[in-house]
Parts: structure tokens; sequence; C-alpha cells
């Protein structure tokens, strides 16, 4: 597989894959970037690997609670 991973971050994702590899491409991307900025991302993206076929969002946050008191 071939994998792009983003993060606000890039150095947190270094530190996670430290051993380069091929078929990993770490890049800088905050979704409260301008338009523009994320656009040209995209086309970053796009030609690391010549396609996209999926896109996962795992962005979020985590709150440690007891279920009935969390929300």
């Amino acid at each position: 597989d071939l994998v792009i991973a983003t993060a606000r971050d890039v150095e947190k994702l270094r530190a996670a894959f430290p051993t380069p590899d091929r078929a990993l491409r770490l890049m800088k991307l905050d979704i409260s970037d301008p338009a523009d900025v994320i656009q040209q991302r995209m086309k970053e993206a796009l030609s690391a690997f010549g396609r996209i076929d999926v896109v996962v969002n795992n962005a979020g946050y985590g709150v440690k609670a007891v279920l009935e008191e969390g929300g």
C-alpha cells in the first residue's frame, strides 16, 4: 500500500515512523489552513503517487469520563 500521512505536527509523525519508507509520505496539513494552502497540499499528495483511492479523517479528541458524565 502507498500512504500519505498528514498531521499538524509532522515531527510527531516522524517520531512515530522514524524509518524512511518509499511507500510512506509524511505531509503537514491543518484543516484550519487557508483553502489555497489545502489545495496545494492536495496537489502535492496527487503528484506523490498519482491518485488518491481512500481518505481517512481521524481528527478529533478524547475525553476521559464515566460514560454517563462525559456528555
